[in-house]
């Protein structure tokens, strides 16, 4: 285990869904930067890659959270502004719900 295995911010060691949006990220970063640098030995490589794959699946799932919680501005008939979820089309269906 090199020295660059930790890039000097806070990484708090344990599973990727413990991580904030940010720091997996940051922590994505530093392992794509590592893999591609080619220098770590292969099972270090493949441990790597997995890590990769759940810091993915950590920040997919923040992002996904995140397009949930977002809603739009619409004006009413009296022309008053109102928040409403914003509707995503989601599985190829458009969110055509009335509400």
């Amino acid at each position: 285990m090199g020295p660059d295995q930790e890039t000097g911010t806070a990484a708090v060691p344990g599973e990727p869904d413990t991580l904030d949006y940010e720091a997996a990220l940051v922590e994505l970063d530093s392992v794509l930067a590592r893999l591609e640098d080619g220098q770590v030995p292969l099972e270090e490589a493949m441990g790597l890659y997995e890590r990769g794959v759940r810091l993915v699946r950590r920040c997919s799932g923040l992002l996904d959270g995140a397009e949930r919680r977002v809603t739009e501005l619409t004006s009413g008939a009296d022309g008053l502004l109102r928040e409403r979820p914003l509707m995503l089309e989601v599985d190829g269906e458009a969110g055509a719900e009335d509400g």
